[in-house]
């Protein structure tokens, strides 16, 4: 249990009272305990297994104030969200179904929310029971989304007084989701800065009568010390006065997080950031960020004397919500039978069950499909005469998602469950103009995916647990090895932690060393190109190339027209050989029959982790 003094007792406290937060970020649409991919029951269920906890924290809490929110980014990310997209909208959104069901107090929008389009998410904001926020966007084009809200509440004080409290809630969410969603949101929208919007609305929901003020920063934490565009800037916008507490999100982390390290400014022990009770939820309903703050009322106001900050996730066991389940069947069964739709054929089989250890079929379909609509775009342009590289992040790679965040399919016919899993964010394939000093620089940000290997070490972990794997984003084109006993350039959030520090090693393009003088042309996506993961160098003004066409387009053109599928140019990237040493990678108890394809790392199965990954040890 974290627990942490905000403020010295004050002269004049006549009362003590308590105030619950519950809030829940990132759910992406995983309301319930069966994967659309694998078409069968999951352990973890998401939000109908949470709301348990929700009724349970609720119920413990007795007369206590209590409020609960979400903070963002709970519309895409899974086939039920895109099934519950399909027009008409004519009923109830799923997701409002529930969060009505479960009595939210407060709903924040993150930059997937924008993911369908602004009329989308101005119907399902209107189905809302609670009031949705977000303090930096301005559009006429939706009818309901508040710069901020106050919750009433009635606190039972230790004087036996019940006395009004009023919590104000403000919500922002990254600026970049202009770029990101500029399809939708251009000419229809505008994102402003997420401290700037803090500056201007907290003095606003203060004077309109607001106690205490909570920030949902759909942002992750960062560093404190970034630009004030900062995608990910909880840490920065927890310093703005009257900010009694913070729910972070947008990097699905868990915070507080013993296990996790410490930057200036926050304590992952007590859960705060700087000295503000502050919690990160994780990512699809794995945890409920719980935060009590004891509050001292003196002279006719509201103060937090002490906090404690807690995140409780739901044990396997635990029942799923019966009004959850209810609620969302009807699109369930839709999305059920969609699933199982024809979409296409494969002309070769491919799995992602080793996507982080060399080149992998997964990701060389996806960087083809995605070279194939590039060049389609820049034909005879002046960047049809430059080689082209492709960059593809190994989104099905487990994770934080579980072990069943992978993709397999056979030759034949390919389903839309097959597919689904390839590209779950649809963003539009976009090109850079790169230097051969460029490329060397992006695989040395994609290297940070690696833990620093010891060779005296046993059994150490391959992966840095810090470091999504869709922030490893390889490129196609050249051939290269990681040499993961060296330090790392980048730390997991892509910050330059050692200019000297270096892990790729030789480098080729086609078959001869890069040279300094060398230019390519880059096929990646809206996201990375415009900043989104810190990769060197990216920036909208650096972006060379914008196409019509999405990484979904590319491959719906791909699956139709499997002739195409055998023309994939190769290229190769490995693990540095000789390195002689142990280590233990986690990945799909499926990926047993299919160990020959790493056979040079020589695995040994160490059986099933606790979190249902299979280990494998390696020899390097």
């Amino acid at each position: 249990m974290n627990s942490g003094q905000r403020h010295q007792w004050r002269d004049g406290v006549v009362a003590q009272a308590s105030l619950r937060i519950l809030a829940t970020s990132d759910l992406h649409m995983n309301l319930r305990g069966f994967n659309y991919i694998t078409g069968k029951p999951q352990a973890k269920a998401g939000l109908a297994q949470l709301a348990s906890m929700i009724t349970q924290a609720r119920t413990e809490n007795g007369e206590g104030a209590c409020i609960l929110l979400d903070n963002g980014d709970a519309l895409q990310g899974a086939p039920i969200a895109d099934t519950a997209a399909q027009p008409p909208l004519s009923y109830n959104h799923p997701m409002a179904l529930a969060f009505d069901a479960l009595g939210y107090d407060a709903i924040g929008l993150g930059n997937h929310d924008f993911d369908y389009g602004l009329d989308f998410l101005d119907t399902v904001s209107t189905q809302y029971k609670a009031p949705t926020v977000c303090s930096n966007i301005v559009s006429k084009a939706l009818s309901d989304v508040r710069m901020w809200t106050i919750v009433d509440q009635q606190a039972t004080c230790s004087d036996g007084v019940v006395r009004d409290l009023k919590v104000g809630v403000i919500s922002v969410l990254p600026e970049q989701t202009m770029i990101w969603n500029s399809k939708h949101l251009s000419g229809r929208a505008s994102i402003g800065s997420m401290q700037d919007a803090v500056n201007l609305q907290v003095p606003k929901v203060k004077a309109a009568g607001a106690d205490l003020v909570v920030l949902l920063a759909h942002s992750g934490i960062g560093r404190g010390n970034g630009p004030k565009d900062a995608e990910n800037a909880a840490l920065q916008l927890s310093n703005t006065p009257d900010i009694d507490a913070v729910i972070a999100g947008h990097t699905h982390s868990l915070f507080p997080d013993c296990a996790s390290q410490a930057v200036p400014g926050s304590d992952p022990v007590q859960g705060t950031l700087n000295g503000t009770p502050a919690a990160m939820p994780g990512f699809g309903g794995s945890h409920l960020a719980v935060l009590d703050l004891n509050l001292g009322h003196a002279n006719g106001a509201w103060h937090v004397l002490n906090h404690c900050v807690t995140l409780r996730s739901a044990p396997s066991t635990t029942l799923h919500d019966p009004a959850i389940l209810q609620a969302t069947d009807a699109a369930h069964q839709r999305t059920k039978a969609r699933m199982e739709e024809t979409v296409g054929v494969a002309s070769a089989p491919l799995n992602s069950y080793f996507s982080l250890l060399h080149t992998s079929s997964d990701l060389t379909f996806i960087a083809h499909a995605k070279r194939l609509a590039m060049q389609r775009h820049i034909a005879g342009t002046a960047h049809a005469e430059l080689p082209l590289l492709v960059s593809t992040s190994a989104h099905a790679s487990g994770g934080k998602a579980g072990p069943d965040n992978y993709v397999a399919f056979a030759k034949g016919p390919l389903r839309r469950r097959d597919v689904s899993p390839l590209v779950p964010f649809d963003n539009a394939i976009w090109g850079r103009v790169v230097t051969a000093r460029d490329v060397r620089e992006w695989l040395e940000r994609c290297a940070a995916v690696f833990a620093t290997q010891r060779p005296d070490a046993p059994d150490q972990m391959l992966l840095d647990s810090n470091a999504p794997g869709f922030n490893f984003d390889v490129l196609h084109g050249v051939d290269f090895t990681i040499n993961p006993t060296r330090p790392s350039r980048y730390d997991p959030d892509g910050t330059l932690v050692d200019k000297n520090a270096s892990r790729v090693e030789s480098l080729t393009f086609d078959g001869a060393p890069l040279e300094d003088s060398q230019q390519f042309l880059m096929a990646s996506n809206s996201y990375r190109l415009a900043g989104g993961g810190q990769y060197p160098g990216c920036t909208t003004q650096a972006v060379s190339v914008k196409c019509e066409e999405t990484v979904n387009d590319a491959l719906a053109w791909l699956i139709h027209n499997p002739l195409y599928q055998a023309d994939a140019p190769e290229s190769r990237w490995n693990l540095s050989p000789g390195l002689d040493l142990h280590t233990v990678y986690k990945t799909s108890p499926a990926a047993r029959i299919h160990l020959k394809q790493i056979a040079r790392y020589n695995p040994v199965d160490l059986g099933d982790t606790a979190d249902g990954f299979c280990a494998l040890r390696l020899h390097l």
